[in-house]
């Protein structure tokens, strides 16, 4: 029996055949060895089958079959990132976006919630930097509004996960803004109105007097 694909295999087809799709290519076996596995059989037809594969008319139904595939298997859809704060990195766990997030998955984000949290906090209160959050406005735009380590601790205990980035540096820039994303639920689904049960909020932490120019009271 053919073993099942791992987490690293699934990420692999996906992006190769997504690349594909940009192309207008069809291309399905994105694994070492495939030019030699197509002249026996597709590497995906072994584990999709013939009918999955001649279902496929879109890149979306394409993803559908690796997840139910995934599922079935439960194959964890878990990658694991290194995300580097001034000189200190740490190596975290999310849900790739293009995969499921089991019920393993999620345990495995709760666990390392706290680490997240006092990983971004620390940075943070080294370099005493202003916390923010973007909102929407009544007729269209955000706004953006101080808040305090207080403020994020209280978020995150009604949370099931945490994921952080730096996005210091974009765009050439020097200035300082690492984020916090504190939500519940599959994170690939936090934000989408048609999964409520799924949501999350970004803490920006930015140099003192950096985004003073727009800032909103409560």
């Amino acid at each position: 029996m053919q073993e099942p694909q791992t987490t690293e295999e699934l990420v692999r087809i996906l992006s190769q055949e997504r690349r594909a799709c940009g192309k207008g290519q069809r291309v399905y076996v994105p694994v070492e060895g495939a030019e030699e596995a197509l002249k026996e059989a597709d590497q995906l037809t072994q584990f999709l089958g013939i009918e999955g594969l001649s279902s496929i008319a879109a890149y979306h139904d394409f993803r559908d079959l690796i997840q139910e595939y995934q599922v079935k298997h439960q194959i964890s859809g878990i990658i694991w990132k290194q995300v580097a704060l001034g000189d200190r990195a740490l190596t975290v766990p999310e849900v790739d976006n293009q995969l499921v997030c089991l019920p393993s998955d999620m345990e495995i984000l709760k666990a390392h919630k706290q680490q997240v949290l006092d990983f971004w906090v620390e940075y943070v209160t080294s370099n005493d930097l202003d916390i923010w959050v973007e909102v929407s406005v009544k007729g269209g735009g955000e706004t953006i509004i101080r808040k305090t380590l207080s403020d994020v601790e209280q978020f995150a205990a009604k949370s099931d996960w945490a994921h952080t980035y730096n996005r210091s540096h974009i765009a050439n820039s020097s200035e300082i803004e690492v984020l916090i994303e504190l939500g519940w639920g599959d994170p690939n689904l936090a934000g989408y109105a048609s999964h409520p049960e799924c949501s999350s909020e970004f803490f920006h932490a930015v140099e003192k007097g950096a985004w003073d120019w727009d800032e909103e009271e409560e």
